[in-house]
């Protein structure tokens, strides 16, 4: 298998040449025989006529939420430019209200936004699956549905550290989407397809198989959206 580094490499090159690139980070971790590389018109072409049941992961599925990560677990705010939150990072009480507060600034993801639309215009039930801890006032919630056009019907469960496997379950999901080795290994436990999304190319987080398990891996789902730059539409011509 490739180190990190080698897979870092092709992928910072793969966003030149997603279709063609992506291929050859899956092949370079060994798992080009197991994993298949889909498009989302692939994935639509697979559904059957009927609505169906979807579910998807948050971070690095849904949004690109690295920095906020990065943030929490490097800042320097604490005494003696020690990190705020301690050793213990994520044993501190402030931790988790900052991190659903702080995604507030994170970055959907364009193929989440697509697979989203295209579930919509089906009839598909979607609900959303995160491990992260839910805390009173976390702006996760509305930043989803904001972001990403979930109605206010749309389930967005906390499993506050707990596997995804019962509620996979208990929302009777066909498909699951998400970026962790768990995702899969969870999805298929509880009778559900499993479809990986890649992690964008600044994720601090590499400790994943992608292809390992025989998921679809979805091309171009490392890309967060595109927005509209603030201040003048152009920049002032050079002086001569």
């Amino acid at each position: 298998m490739m180190p990190p580094t080698g897979l870092r490499w092709l992928q910072t090159r793969a966003r030149f040449f997603p279709g063609m690139l992506f291929c050859l980070v899956i092949a370079a971790s060994g798992c080009a025989q197991r994993g298949q590389l889909v498009t989302v018109a692939q994935v639509e072409s697979t559904l059957p006529n009927h609505p169906i049941s979807v579910g998807f992961d948050v971070d690095e599925t849904m949004i690109c939420s690295t920095p906020v990560w990065y943030y929490l677990a490097t800042n320097h705010e604490g005494p003696g430019w020690s990190n705020k939150y301690g050793n213990q990072v994520r044993q501190h009480p402030d931790f988790w209200a900052d991190a659903n507060r702080l995604d507030s600034f994170s970055i959907p993801k364009q193929a989440a936004r697509d697979l989203i639309a295209l579930h919509k215009r089906r009839g598909d039930h979607i609900c959303v699956i995160t491990m992260r801890i839910q805390t009173p006032g976390e702006q996760l919630t509305s930043t989803l549905r904001r972001e990403l056009s979930l109605a206010d019907d749309v389930p967005i469960i906390f499993t506050d550290n707990q596997p995804k496997r019962k509620v996979i379950r208990e929302q009777h999901l066909d498909i699951f989407y998400g970026d962790a080795d768990d995702d899969m290994t969870e999805a298929r436990a509880a009778g559900a397809r499993p479809i990986r999304f890649l992690r964008s190319l600044r994720c601090a987080d590499d400790r994943v198989h992608v292809g390992a398990f025989g998921e679809e891996i979805l091309a171009g789902s490392d890309l967060c959206a595109s927005f509209a730059r603030a201040g003048p539409s152009s920049r002032p011509a050079a002086k001569r």
